[in-house]
């Protein structure tokens, strides 16, 4: 089952919540940013679901909140993207060839909720 909405922590609740009282709600969520995963999680306590138990969660990006709440979540390296993004974008610009460099993979940071 997938759901789509806007990002934020409001709408990924509303959605979420709708997911899980389905009859046959899934047993894990995997949310598009740790932001939405707090809706989810919320969401689940709205419904009376445990987490991990009945139902795991998982978001993305490893901001600073998915730490201090547990959460589990997919790292992706921000600021370096962020930098990449802006030496391809002003290369582009000048008309220079793109810069050579390579990030940082992405990794699953397991923590209280899967």
């Amino acid at each position: 089952m997938e759901r789509r909405g806007r990002h934020g922590r409001e709408e990924a609740r509303v959605l979420a919540e709708g997911l899980l009282r389905c009859d046959d709600r899934p047993t894990a969520v995997f949310a598009a940013s740790d932001t939405q995963a707090l809706g989810v999680l919320e969401a689940a306590q709205a419904v009376g679901l445990a987490v991990p138990a009945d139902v795991a969660v998982i978001g993305f990006d490893d901001t600073e909140i998915a730490g201090a709440i547990g959460l589990s979540t997919v790292r992706q390296p921000l600021r370096e993207s962020g930098a990449r993004g802006a030496d391809l974008l002003f290369a582009a610009i000048a008309g220079d060839d793109a810069p050579e460099g390579v990030l940082e993979p992405l990794a699953v940071v397991a923590r209280r909720t899967t």
